[in-house]
């Protein structure tokens, strides 16, 4: 998808092994960095669901939603 602004989390490494996210008004699409090409489009409460069910997993007081660079796909 071209004129997407992609955003990679901070804690990502230098290579092609992250997550990208980007939002466009009520939705918001993710990529693999290694298979730009596929793009998977998702509704924000749906991804907030997504964010809560992995954050459920984590030994951490900080909500998932609560970390830099993913906080405007919460709202």
């Amino acid at each position: 998808m071209t004129g997407i602004s992609w955003k990679k989390s901070p804690f990502s490494t230098d290579g092609n092994d992250c997550i990208e996210l980007s939002r466009n008004g009520g939705t918001a699409f993710l990529r693999e960095s290694a298979d730009p090409e596929v793009v998977l489009r998702i509704g924000l409460r749906a991804l907030r669901a997504l964010f809560g069910s992995i954050g459920a997993g984590r030994d951490s007081s900080t909500p998932l939603c609560d970390v830099p660079h993913r906080s405007e796909f919460c709202a």
